[in-house]
């Protein structure tokens, strides 16, 4: 049973309406191609954060890999973004807080740090075979599935 979370007018880049009641046993996270501030991957480990700290995240795990790259382009501790997360009202709340306590990032640098996100794939021998094992399972056949992202969107249905 797919768990899904948003719509397609709800969804893709600077994300300013989602306030907070995440379980994610219930439903997905946001995809990982969502932007906050046009910052890729955001909104998606603002969904892990939240349920985390509610005791909601299933699954799902809030300082995962991604989430860590998130967050030193961001140059902020996991443990600080989470209490962040905990505090802020809604996604302008983390916005807010980002931009109050980090250094301003050029958006050339943002739109590297997307294409660097968007690009990701499996480099280790083992981690191909579970990438292309995942694949297979989800959409046999489906070889155009080649980065991390689009095989977490393709395991979330969309």
């Amino acid at each position: 049973m797919l768990r899904a979370y948003s719509t397609p007018a709800m969804r893709r880049d600077n994300i300013q309406y989602m306030s907070f009641d995440m379980d994610l046993s219930k439903k997905f996270p946001r995809s990982p191609k969502d932007k906050l501030g046009g910052i890729s991957w955001l909104p998606r480990m603002i969904d892990k954060a939240r349920a985390s700290a509610d005791g909601t995240a299933g699954d799902y795990h809030y300082n995962c890999v991604m989430d860590a790259r998130l967050l030193k382009f961001l140059g902020v501790a996991p443990e600080v973004m989470l209490e962040a997360i905990k505090n802020a009202k809604d996604d302008n709340g983390v916005m807010e807080w980002i931009k109050a306590q980090t250094s301003p990032r050029s958006s050339a640098a943002v739109e590297e740090f997307n294409s660097m996100m968007a690009e990701l794939a499996p480099t280790s021998p083992e981690m191909v075979k579970r990438f292309e094992a995942t694949r297979e399972r989800l959409a046999p056949g489906r070889t155009d599935i080649t980065t991390w992202l689009a095989l977490l969107d393709l395991e979330e249905g969309r």
